[in-house]
């Protein structure tokens, strides 16, 4: 720090930067260059690459020529044709080559050349011209394949690297050793085709070809294993011998014109000798190829490596040149900086603080702020501390006789307000803690709990609170949560309603007397493992500007002055709530416009339990549902809520206007009518409507609520808004009286007994010790208590019992450890398996198999649910239930429950020809009825008709003692 305080030092470190920087620069320009370099010594390879292959082609076409000038067949004018084609091919090629790389731009020439030739050569072989000297030495060797490796070596001279010079110009006379062998075949070949003696000067030109012939030296080549390598592949002798024994015959027989040697023959024996070339030549090639590779490469990284070092250091010199500029900068508001520190030190600080400054130290002046900010916070966390416990002592007091209160006798109107009391009461505990975990939110040290929970019933009791806050504003307070929503999530939903809480209350705070505020929760994705909510809550409020937006989530902080002299509060909750919101995968978001309203919105994934529980749907699509409004158009006297939450349950919803509605005659009226007081509540406006004969409800807010003691005798049921499904749901049990046989099977599962059982509980918490041996022992079990598994193993071989909760993790020895030594201990003795259940904290995808697998039968999620408990009992245990009355004198033998009528009385007939007494019924209310209140020794019915409740039916029919059986499609 200080070396970077001093500008000198900068100076000279900015400087020398500079220098590495232009020295860096310099090295990778001359580095790219060599890159360049290298990738162009491919091309050239690549070009002279190809120009072997068009002279073996050219060598081809040149054979087939000197025979067919000396036999004339049609044969070899076929062969000459295919030759020509495949020379024209390879030729394009190159021409294609020379013209994407302007390196060859100067062997243009050389090839029009060379084509002007070759179409010269090919007329004189079309006519049959005579003159073969001229045709096969003078234009195809001179002036076309000549010239193709005069480009070659002129290439190899200029343009490659001279580390490479010696083995390439191998290569090349591997070509030209080739072409002369090439050269020699095609002549013969003419001469021995043609049948006549050759002449003094066919003597010639052959002992001139024969000159050239001279065996491939690898004397120049300096790598050992390459030498080696092409040694083993070339022997001079064996290359000289290969087609002497042809040639001598030739020669011996070329006074008389009758050569012994036929033309096939020869030009094998020469074609041996090329392909005895063509290996050292490969290999040749390879190893140069390799090289140039490897050339490129290492230049290729070269230039990246000063590339990456000449940026870092450009990075380093700009970061140097910031600090400069800001240097004399940062100084002075330093200086400012700790003047306004000093006016909210005690003066013994400020003394310390002057002293240090004096010095100049700035390590020394950074540590003296960091203490003094941690014992300001410390101050803080004291003060925090104390103000909750404060908060809490009276809370506590509020709570815990609400639990007194709720074990009263009390009406339904007192649950009500109970409930209400209860619920804020948790919410403000909540609130208090956030308060407190202000500091840990803003250090990253908050956790999110994992836990199970009905998002419906947590949802709707966080909002429920807020019912009559929107009430002293004549606000309407809609609440949509999404029915179908899974039974059970995994995740916190003390935070949830935490965020839930903060919106809401803001949204009624700024939102003026007769607004809206609507809250909505639903299911936007959803898959095999968790569940997307989205939660939005909108307001009809003062909104907020574009530029209000970006500080609206800042600690502190409000829309503007203003706002907060008018409304109050500290714009601390929807900080907490964004980061919260945060942290569970999401983002906090706003909508809004200015004098019109806004919309707090975000979304969160959300684990299912496992098994995942779906929520049971009640069945009412019997029931007709009306809603009274003044007017259908008004838009705020309408509740899509209170639609959406009837249709749910299968009955038909219509709005009612109230004229419309009395002039109806009995049998058009609904069967149930919903009416908001909100809008009936002058004189005697309501009472004309509860005279009708039907049921009714009034929607009602706790302020209104006294001017229904007039009318209550009238009124079948009163609930306080907000409006949601649970409501719902209760006002049509109590209304139709009409549980479902799901609903009066949990009634009787609340008297099901399972005496002489003993079960032995591992668990090493002492609460949950107490809470389980409570719940088992109310189910009428005899509990007997482990503290750690060891234990349990031991008191398992002391005792018997018939079934046994072991927690999964406890000390001294797991529950999955112990539940390897019952089992074991099971095997060894032929004992009967007794079943163990785990106990754990986790509900998670996939935990369910993982203790399975570990031997155990099933699991239990913590916390504790009843009614999972009672499902365990039921199916491991045999039941005794108390509510089963074996002396109720039997209806009939048998219960026939069947849709179609003409197999409803075949089952009949034939049943009773059988002897037996038979009931049967064809509609599912009948048959839900008689099963109710009737006794039976079996009971058939559609499993079809009740899906998903299928199961349910079958457990109230074995309760009732009865034998269930199924019709199935």
């Amino acid at each position: 720090m200080k070396m970077i305080n001093n500008k000198n030092i900068l100076i000279s470190l900015i400087l020398a930067v500079t220098l590495i920087l232009a020295a860096l620069l310099y090295f990778g320009y001359i580095s790219y260059l060599n890159y360049e370099k290298a990738e162009k010594s491919a091309n050239n390879i690549v070009f002279i690459e190809k120009i072997d292959n068009v002279l073996n082609l050219i060598d081809e076409e040149r054979d087939a020529s000197a025979v067919y000038l000396a036999d004339n067949s049609d044969k070899e004018l076929a062969a000459i044709k295919k030759s020509r084609e495949k020379v024209n091919k390879s030729i394009l090629d190159i021409k294609r080559f020379i013209d994407s790389d302007e390196e060859f731009i100067l062997e243009k020439k050389r090839i029009k050349s060379i084509l002007e030739n070759l179409e010269y050569v090919r007329t004189q072989v079309d006519v049959l011209s005579s003159d073969y000297e001229n045709i096969l030495i003078e234009v195809y060797q001179k002036k076309i394949i000549e010239p193709f490796i005069g480009s070659a070596k002129l290439i190899a001279t200029n343009k490659i690297p001279q580390v490479l010079k010696n083995n390439f110009f191998d290569y090349l006379y591997t070509i030209e050793l080739k072409e002369n062998i090439a050269n020699e075949r095609s002549f013969i070949a003419f001469v021995v085709a043609r049948n006549t003696k050759m002449s003094n000067r066919d003597f010639k030109l052959w002992d001139t070809v024969l000159a050239n012939e001279i065996p491939l030296s690898f004397d120049d080549i300096d790598d050992k294993i390459l030498l080696s390598k092409l040694n083993k592949k070339f022997n001079p002798k064996i290359f000289t011998d290969i087609g002497n024994d042809e040639r001598a015959k030739i020669f011996s027989n070329s006074l008389k014109g009758l050569y012994g040697v036929p033309v096939k023959g020869w030009l094998d024996a020469t074609n041996k000798k090329i392909e005895y070339i063509k290996s050292p030549q490969k290999i040749l090639f390879f190893d140069i190829q390799k090289r140039v590779n490897e050339g490129i490469s290492e230049a290729r990284n070269t230039t990246i490596r000063y590339a990456i070092v000449s940026t870092l250091t450009l990075i380093a010199l700009f970061v140097l040149f910031v600090i400069y500029r800001n240097l004399n900068k940062d100084r002075q508001l330093f200086e400012d900086t700790l003047k306004n520190i000093e006016t909210v030190l005690s003066h013994e600080q400020q003394r310390e603080l002057e002293d240090i400054v004096e010095r100049k130290d700035t390590e020394e002046i950074y540590g003296f702020l960091v203490k003094t900010i941690k014992e300001a916070n410390q101050a803080k966390d004291l003060f925090l501390a104390n103000m909750s416990h404060e908060i809490r002592t009276p809370l506590n007091g509020i709570v815990g006789f609400t639990q007194l209160l709720k074990a009263s006798e009390l009406t339904p109107e007192q649950e009500e307000f109970i409930s209400v009391i209860e619920h804020s009461s948790d919410n403000l505990l909540v609130i208090v803690n956030d308060i407190l975990d202000l500091s840990k939110i803003k250090a990253e040290k908050i956790e999110l709990e994992s836990i199970g929970f009905d998002p419906v019933v947590k949802f709707e009791s966080a909002i429920e609170s807020y019912g009559a806050r929107a009430a002293e504003k004549d606000i309407e307070l809609g609440v949509y949560i999404e029915p179908d929503l899974p039974a059970v999530l995994i995740g916190d939903p003390t935070k949830i309603s935490q965020i839930l809480v903060n919106l809401i209350s803001n949204a009624i705070k700024f939102t003026s007397v007769t607004g809206n505020v609507d809250i909505s929760i639903k299911k936007v994705e959803e898959t095999d493992e968790d569940v997307t909510l989205e939660f939005a809550v909108s307001d009809t409020g003062i909104g907020i500007t574009d530029e209000q937006k970006d500080k609206i989530f800042e600690a502190f902080s409000q829309a503007d002055v203003s706002t907060s002299r008018k409304f109050g509060g500290t714009g601390l909750g929807l900080a907490i709530s964004s980061k919260l919101v945060e942290m569970m995968g999401g983002k906090l978001d706003i909508e809004s416009e200015e004098d019109k309203g806004s919309t707090f919105f975000f979304s969160i994934p959300l684990k299912k339990a496992e098994p995942n529980i779906e929520r049971e749907k009640p069945d009412y699509s019997r029931y007709k549902i009306g809603y009274l409004v003044p007017d259908i158009n008004i838009k705020r006297a309408m509740s899509d809520e209170l639609k959406a939450y009837v249709e749910y349950t299968g009955a038909e919803f219509k709005a009612y206007e109230c004229k419309t509605l009395l002039e109806l005659d009995e049998k058009d009226l609904p069967d149930l009518l919903f009416v908001n007081h909100r809008y009936c509540r002058r004189g005697d406006e309501l009472e004309k409507y509860l005279n009708l004969n039907i049921k009714k409800v009034v929607i009602t807010t706790g302020d209104l609520k006294p001017m229904l003691e007039k009318v209550e005798d009238k009124i079948d049921r009163v609930f306080f808004k907000p409006i949601n499904m649970s409501k719902i749901l209760k006002t049509f049990e109590i209304i139709f009286g009409d549980k479902s046989i799901l609903e009066e099977n949990k009634d009787q599962d609340s008297d099901i007994k399972f005496d002489n059982t003993k079960a032995l509980v591992a668990e090493d918490n002492e609460i949950n010790q107490k809470l389980i041996k409570r719940v088992l022992e109310d189910l009428g079990l005899d509990v007997s208590l482990a503290k750690n598994g060891q234990e349990a193993v031991d008191m398992f071989l002391e005792n018997r019992y018939d079934i046994i909760f072991m927690d999964v993790q406890m000390p001294v020895m797991g529950g999955v450890e112990a539940t390897h030594h019952i089992i074991e201990y099971e095997i060894g003795s032929s004992a009967d398996h007794v079943p163990i259940i785990a106990l754990t904290a986790n509900a998670l995808k996939g935990d369910r198999d993982k203790y399975i697998n570990e031997g155990m039968d099933d699991y239990a999620s913590k916390p504790i649910d009843l009614d999972e408990i009672k499902n365990l009992l039921k199916k491991y245990i045999k039941i005794k239930d108390d509510k089963a009355d074996t002396n109720q004198p039997i209806t009939a033998d048998l219960l026939i429950y069947k849709p179609d009528q003409a197999e409803t009385l075949y089952y009949d007939r034939v049943i009773k020809d059988m002897g037996y007494v038979v009931e049967t019924s064809t509609t599912k209310v009948e048959f839900l009825a008689k099963l109710k209140h009737g006794h039976y020794h079996y009971i058939v019915f559609d499993q079809d008709s009740f899906g998903e409740e299928t199961e349910s039916i079958k457990d109230f029919i074995k309760n009732k003692g009865a034998i269930p059986f199924t019709f199935k499609e």
